[in-house]
């Protein structure tokens, strides 16, 4: 069993946004699409779970995004101007959008 307190979470973005996203996705939102449409809707729910957990932690935005990193993620948070609470916010409403 892994010590990981989001594994849910390190498992997507190291799945789907790994270095080669750019090869199989055009943007980040595209490869969420992927992600609710290739898994079980209580595995997508533990991940929107994991992302409500993080964003209602006290840790710094440039703790959240080393942790993103951390995870396997290889996106740019820059690319889209946002902060990474805001990004991961993004994340959490199309999990909810998309998850209907």
């Amino acid at each position: 069993m892994s010590d990981e307190p989001y594994p849910v979470l390190a498992n997507f973005l190291a799945c789907y946004l790994n270095q080669d996203w750019p090869d199989e996705y055009e943007t980040a939102e595209e490869a969420v699409d992927a992600f609710v449409k290739d898994d079980p809707k209580d595995v997508i729910a533990s991940a929107k779970k994991e992302i409500e957990s993080l964003l209602e932690s006290d840790l710094t935005e440039r703790a959240l995004e080393r942790l993103i990193y951390s995870f396997g993620c290889y996106y740019n948070l820059s690319y889209d101007d946002r902060t990474p609470r805001e990004w991961l916010q993004m994340i959490a409403r199309r999990l909810d959008r998309t998850n209907s």
